[in-house]
């Protein structure tokens, strides 16, 4: 399991907003392979990291210990929430994307699964494996995090 501490409004690990886009090459080159980002700059500078669960990252959010991808969006989503609100897309599904402008930190997912959809039988009467795929649904797939909105 890889372990990476995540600053919201900051940084991913050693990755913080505002390096040069060299900097970040150099970071990047010494992670894990299994370890996948995405970047968003604004001239040379990084404005937005999102991080992909690859499911061995231990993303942990500093100063709340806090597990991003090892809590599910029903047991996350109300835990950030105590911290800053939660502002909704209308771009996006219900239940797939959870914006928190005051922290810099949006998380995302695929499908909106809960807990109780896992029950139907159309679920349960799947084999191990297919029933697997489905419950990873459950937690999120991707953490961004982006300077924050002080002003809310």
């Amino acid at each position: 399991m890889y372990h990476i501490d995540i600053k919201v409004g900051e940084s991913i690990g050693e990755l913080e907003l505002g390096m040069t886009r060299d900097e970040v090459e150099i970071i990047t080159q010494e992670l894990p392979s299994s370890i996948h980002h995405n970047f968003s700059y604004y001239g040379n500078r990084l404005r937005e990291i999102e991080l992909v669960n690859g499911r061995n990252i231990l993303a942990v959010l500093a100063g709340y210990d806090i597990e991003l991808f090892r809590t599910t969006v029903e047991e996350l989503v109300p835990k950030l929430s105590e911290i800053a609100p939660c502002v909704k897309d209308p771009d996006y599904m219900d239940g797939t994307l959870f914006n928190f402008p005051q922290l810099g930190l949006k998380l995302w997912r695929e499908d909106n699964m809960t807990l109780n959809d896992l029950k139907d039988e159309k679920y349960t009467a799947l084999d191990k494996d297919e029933f697997e795929y489905y419950r990873e649904k459950l937690y999120f797939d991707t953490v961004l995090i982006y300077p924050r909105d002080v002003t809310k």
